[in-house]
């Protein structure tokens, strides 16, 4: 059944990719460094400083007298006892976050998009824009039971939901469920935008949708451990799996796994059609990594050969890729690969400060650096950088 859906779904999603290429290619190419905003002298601390992927717009929580409220382009919007979760749609042509009011039992919170509040929930709402930036999307409880919003329109109502985002244009995905505990293992159904697709005996987390709609991908939790389903095909068993990854063409998937806590590693499976055209793929299991006390951040390139992730190992942070490890920096995040897969770069945390590394080359440092973004050519990496009380979108290009 899933897999049947998945496949309509790739067909219904092929128009709106070949949308997002025309949009990408439109986009105008940064060739110099252009100053975005200046947070104001007044403004002792700021946090969570976000940049939209075309580098148009910052976006930063500023806490007042009690109060936070965030700041876009130098325009502070209201305040509320709690902002969260800034974010740009991938165009960057939206903005959202989450704010909250009251204290512990009487807390409500909020999404706002675009400077309008949804309906007020009793839990945290997830936010999520589709790709095309069309489309805005989030969950929400009232009067005891969760439904997801989509452009304002409510949908079913369960006891549970969770995981919601978004597949292909104003298709939504996300775990719910109507009676017992949220823990218990029976009920759970996978919501696919109208669809309600039964899931198998478990607890379920994690659900991932290949970037060519052709996958589906989520970890289940059972007694005797935890599998990786892949278009309903159940794999074998790990005592933890974390953060499943589609190849963008769909062929291969990476996941870290574990038999015990603190021994991370890495697993990549190839995916192929079966022969007799059935639901279930087959599914090898083709790389497994050393083991670190801890792996995050795991992404591949667009054909799966390449893989990068953040590592762990006596307390060092380290980046592991395909045929290397790279060392020597505090911290690392926001790995990322160029549009072809031969490039990688990261941002790295050295001796108080933050800079980026493009294959070899490091760029300048500053106090803060969010949000890299590759050209389509890959001949550019752009970035979102903090100077003292200025917010800068930086160009770097590789050596040749």
């Amino acid at each position: 059944m899933i897999g049947h859906r998945i496949t309509a779904l790739h067909l219904a999603a092929t128009c709106v990719l070949l949308s997002l290429v025309a949009c990408n290619s439109k986009r105008p190419e940064e060739t110099s460094d252009r100053l975005i905003a200046s947070i104001t002298e007044d403004v002792q601390a700021v946090s969570q400083i976000t940049y939209s992927p075309d580098g148009r717009r910052a976006a930063y929580i500023v806490k007042r007298d009690g109060k936070e409220l965030v700041v876009l382009n130098d325009k502070a919007g209201p305040e509320y006892a709690y902002v969260n979760e800034l974010q740009f749609s991938r165009d960057g042509s939206r903005f959202g976050y989450i704010a909250g009011e009251g204290k512990k039992e009487s807390s409500r919170y909020v999404a706002v998009i675009d400077g309008v509040q949804g309906l007020w929930s009793e839990v945290h709402p997830r936010l999520a824009f589709s790709r095309d930036g069309h489309h805005a999307a989030y969950d929400a409880k009232q009067n005891g039971k969760m439904f997801v919003v989509v452009d304002d329109q409510i949908g079913p109502r369960f006891d549970y939901i969770f995981d919601l985002n978004f597949a292909a244009d104003s298709e939504i995905y996300y775990f719910a469920k109507n009676g017992g505990g949220v823990l218990d293992y029976d009920g759970w159904v996978l919501v696919l935008g109208k669809d309600q697709l039964p899931l198998g005996k478990g607890f379920p987390s994690e659900p991932t949708i290949s970037e060519n709609y052709e996958h589906i991908a989520y970890t289940l939790s059972r007694d005797e451990g935890t599998h990786l389903v892949i278009d309903n095909q159940v794999g074998k068993t790990y005592y933890q799996i974390k953060s499943p990854v589609f190849s963008s063409d769909g062929k291969s998937l990476a996941f870290v796994a574990n038999f015990k806590e603190d021994a991370d590693f890495l697993v990549i499976a190839t995916i192929e059609t079966s022969t007799d055209h059935s639901e279930k793929p087959i599914v090898h299991e083709t790389t497994r990594s050393p083991e670190y006390d801890a792996i995050t951040d795991v992404i591949l390139n667009s054909d799966g050969s390449k893989f990068a992730y953040r590592a762990i190992k006596n307390g060092k942070r380290i980046v592991v890729t395909s045929d290397r490890q790279i060392p020597d920096f505090d911290e690392v995040f926001s790995l990322l690969f160029s549009a072809d897969g031969k490039k990688l770069a990261f941002v790295a945390g050295l001796n108080g400060k933050e800079l980026v590394v493009l294959a070899d080359q490091r760029g300048p440092a500053f106090d803060e650096i969010r949000d890299p973004v590759f050209s389509a050519d890959g001949q550019a990496l752009w970035y979102g950088a903090r100077d003292g009380k200025q917010l800068w979108w930086k160009v770097m290009k590789p050596r040749s």
